[in-house]
């Protein structure tokens, strides 16, 4: 039996303490409980820039120790099955004490089906941690806190033509002082109409409009908050001829829209994935994409990030695999006209080495190695930090 981890979802570019990427829920129906701790070395905790020295009061190195349980049920009712997950952990900091939290995610859903032919899926979200110091700019304690639900659903109007309609709403806060206006909530629907003679070839037509709502900024000419809107129309495509070969792919084109005078970001986005499998127990993912999204640390409305992954898997043996995973990220950010001097463009790069090991169906050790570096187009420094991780999952 599968251990049923629901892992606690770190905020974007939270020191993920729990190596183990090992969130899914149950297979099978029941209730799983278990427990975790984990314990991580960071060589540059606080993300200051090379050759900076740290304020009074703080340490750039750290160590910082997790423990936290998990509950995940999974149970299926006729056609219908409906799941639920949480985690909470305590972290603490052996020098910076200043920075112990509390971190919690949970999740809640129901995968619906009408008949043989109709499906979809309605789901509910909750995170709460401490933000990333780099991408915050500073060594503020804020925990950002989100909450979203999703819902989908899907019937074919044919034996190859099969429409897609996609919801979801979300809200993110900040806890620190002067973080307010960095809290927002969206809205996006969208529509994804599929053709697909076989499951190995899936050609779409994809749609969805998002609207990204800021409350504590005002709007032009300090009537009403601002607002930014994003349209996208574009397609997909999928293909996969045999097990050993995946290759998908998309193209949008967007217009964004925000109230009041500022530099815009529109254009084009998509994706491309390639998954190799012909060497036996070995696999290599390679993807990039282009999005556009809200800017969730720069008082920006809207920042465009392009991303490169390579991730190269082995199973040792069934209970035993080893990765090594690489990404470059490009961050720019559409600042308005007059805004405070501030950063524009973040490039990070990351390369990570893990180890699992599943000492027994419901105990799992993770072993993690990761090295970061980031540049800043205001800093003539970058910062780079490295950090050494091992963690434990028991199911009980």
């Amino acid at each position: 039996m599968a251990i049923g981890a629901a892992r606690a979802q770190s905020g974007e570019g939270a020191p993920p303490l729990l190596v183990s990427e090992d969130d899914r829920l149950p297979n099978d129906d029941g209730v799983y409980v278990g427990v975790q701790a984990a314990s991580a070395y960071f060589d540059n905790f606080l993300q200051i820039s090379d050759g900076a020295t740290p304020p009074a009061g703080v340490s750039k190195s750290d160590v910082v120790t997790s423990t936290g349980g998990y509950i995940a049920a999974r149970e299926t009712i006729s056609l219908q099955q409906v799941y639920a997950s949480g985690f909470i952990n305590k972290r603490l900091h052996a020098r910076n004490t200043q920075y112990n939290n509390v971190a919690a995610a949970a999740q809640a859903g129901w995968a619906w089906r009408l008949g043989t032919a109709c499906d979809g899926q309605v789901e509910g979200r909750y995170n709460r941690s401490q933000g990333d110091f780099a991408d915050e700019g500073s060594f503020v304690e804020n925990i950002r806190t989100s909450r979203s639900l999703i819902a989908s659903g899907q019937c074919p109007l044919a034996d190859i033509l099969t429409p897609r309609l996609n919801y979801a709403t979300s809200s993110t806060e900040n806890s620190a002082l002067g973080r307010e206006d960095l809290n927002y909530d969206s809205e996006s629907l969208g529509i994804d109409l599929s053709l697909s003679r076989t499951s190995r070839l899936v050609i779409a037509a994809t749609g969805d409009r998002a609207l990204w709502i800021y409350p504590s900024r005002p709007g032009p000419s300090g009537v009403g908050v601002e607002s930014v809107e994003r349209v996208s129309l574009g397609g997909r495509i999928s293909y996969n001829p045999t097990g050993k070969l995946g290759l998908s792919g998309g193209l949008s084109a967007n217009r964004v829209t925000r109230e009041g005078d500022g530099r815009e970001i529109n254009g084009i986005n998509g994706n491309v994935a390639l998954s190799l499998r012909y060497i036996p127990r070995f696999n290599v993912t390679l993807s990039a994409r282009r999005v556009f999204e809200p800017a969730r640390f720069v008082r920006a409305g809207v920042q465009r990030r392009d991303l490169l992954n390579i991730a190269l898997v082995y199973d040792i043996s069934p209970r035993t695999n080893i990765a090594l995973r690489g990404t470059r990220e490009l961050r720019r950010y559409a600042l308005p006209s007059g805004a405070p001097l501030q950063r524009q463009r973040d490039e990070i790069y990351a390369i990570r080495f893990q180890a699992r090991h599943r000492i027994a169906p419901k105990f799992l050790i993770d072993g993690e190695i990761r090295h970061d570096s980031r540049s800043y187009d205001f800093l003539p420094q970058g910062v780079s930090a490295t950090r050494i991780g091992l963690s434990a999952q028991l199911a009980i």
